[in-house]
């Protein structure tokens, strides 16, 4: 069997002999499919046989290759969407020891049950933070069997076992992704933050990617929010104006800006190109890079 292999996952592996300045602390595969899925974001949309999956390159090694050279690390195989696709995830998850989570379109319960005793997460991705948008950006789904199957797979695979993306900068107000992220939060699913990236030959190439200030405000109400920290935000015309609590107290916690969402999970240069803006920090952002972040603030 051959799988696509994230850039920076088979430098870790050895399987290319490159250089990186931020190796991934997760090991993320793709399915080999043609995804019939057609999110108007995705470089794999509209069965385009693209080598990338948003900024990232995934060069096709055969399985064996990667067991070869897998440690410790946690897996995450990410899922196209196409016929053959659960005896596909199916086949590597029988051969993996390690952690594994799984990012797909819904599957069935009978198939959610059988991957529980194999897995140790789930991820169904509504990416946006309203209906109008989904219904809109992700056509081929629906928003409320999406929602079916987040609470389904919760049942089944326990409670923050279930991962759900969120992307920032479709055209969403803040106040949206606040709320969605609070109803993700409250029914016990993990939100997994993401901003927007337009992707050339894509229907929103020309789309432009959300402010950084947009994107730190909304990192801030997550970690409020996912922490327990806060719920008592204030909104004026979609934007937060009050976080209901005094900022400054929280601000300098550089975890806050770090890549959010499944455990052990960084996603070096996902939504970056290295040496450009950064949204997620892969790691914790030194000093000077914080001083940087905190500007955003004044």
């Amino acid at each position: 069997m051959r799988v696509r292999v994230s850039y920076g996952s088979a430098i870790k592996l050895g399987l290319l002999k490159k250089r990186i300045d931020c190796l991934p602390t997760t090991i993320y595969l793709m399915t080999k499919g043609i995804c019939t899925g057609k999110c108007l974001f995705c470089a794999q949309s509209n069965a385009s046989g693209s080598e990338m999956l948003s900024r990232v390159i995934w060069p096709e090694f055969s399985l064996e290759d990667v067991l070869k050279n897998l440690k410790d690390e946690r897996v995450c195989i990410q899922c196209l969407n196409y016929k053959n696709l659960f005896n596909d995830v199916m086949e590597i998850v029988e051969n993996v020891d390690n952690e594994i989570s799984v990012s797909a379109q819904p599957f069935s319960e009978e198939e959610l049950k059988i991957l529980s005793k194999k897995i140790d997460r789930i991820g169904i991705s509504l990416d946006c933070a309203n209906k109008d948008l989904f219904e809109r950006i992700k056509p081929t789904y629906s928003w409320d069997k999406h929602w079916k199957n987040l609470e389904r797979a919760v049942k089944i695979f326990g409670d923050f076992k279930v991962t759900s993306h969120l992307i920032v900068g479709l055209g969403e107000t803040e106040e949206e992704m606040v709320k969605i992220i609070q109803k993700l939060h409250e029914k016990k699913i993990k939100p997994s933050l993401f901003a927007f990236t337009p992707l050339k030959g894509t229907p929103l190439e020309n789309k432009e990617r959300p402010s950084l200030k947009k994107y730190r405000k909304i990192q801030l109400a997550y970690h409020l929010i996912t922490e327990d920290i806060s719920r008592d935000f204030k909104f004026k015309n979609g934007e937060i104006v009050d976080f209901g609590v005094k900022i400054e107290d929280y601000i300098e916690n550089p975890v806050i800006y770090t890549t959010r969402g499944c455990p052990k999970c960084n996603r070096p240069y996902y939504n970056e190109s290295p040496g450009g803006t950064i949204y997620n920090y892969p790691y914790i952002p030194s000093k000077k890079e914080m001083e940087e972040i905190l500007k955003i603030w004044e």
